[in-house]
């Protein structure tokens, strides 16, 4: 039971330092990937009765493991869906500009208070927030853009088409 009491401690350690501060899974990855190795022998070891025991515990901990991966995966996942809207929000509120004064704003900030409360960030960690960064005249018609899998990619919102577009 001890085993499995740190194996749990471990995973959710590295669920905050992956999901909260690096915002990648490479903690969690690393920890099931070596832990693999283990669970393939302690299912060959399932086979002997005298280890039985010790085995399955090994195994209870690999999928702790897993779950550590998958509650990563879903967290960034779910910040990933809520980024989104923010910056379809702020897209909706450029467009909401557009059609009362006739062009795009120059800077998010001229939507405030009037279209939005405040200029949401486009993600929160323990690193800083970081801004979403708007370009109206960059082409023919303004986007949203934000790093969104460091150091990876950039994610683009087209303000007019209301898609997105990611440029690795």
């Amino acid at each position: 039971m001890k085993l499995v009491i740190a194996a749990t401690i471990i995973t959710l350690c590295s669920y905050i330092y992956d999901a909260w501060v690096l915002v990648l899974p490479v903690t969690s990855m690393l920890l099931f990937l070596l832990s693999l190795p283990c669970f393939a022998i302690a299912t060959i070891v399932c086979l002997f009765r005298k280890y039985r025991r010790t085995a399955l515990k090994v195994m209870a901990c690999t999928g702790v493991f897993v779950l550590g991966v998958l509650a990563v995966a879903g967290t960034l996942h779910l910040r990933s869906i809520a980024i989104q809207r923010r910056a379809a929000k702020i897209g909706d509120a450029c467009l909401a500009y557009r059609a009362k004064y006739q062009h795009y704003p120059e800077k998010l900030d001229q939507l405030v208070p009037e279209y939005v409360s405040s200029v949401p960030p486009a993600t929160y960690g323990w690193f800083g927030n970081k801004e979403f960064v708007y370009a109206p005249h960059e082409t023919t018609e303004p986007f949203i853009y934000y790093d969104c899998a460091p150091p990876f990619g950039v994610c683009y919102y087209y303000v007019e088409s209301r898609c997105w577009r990611y440029l690795d």
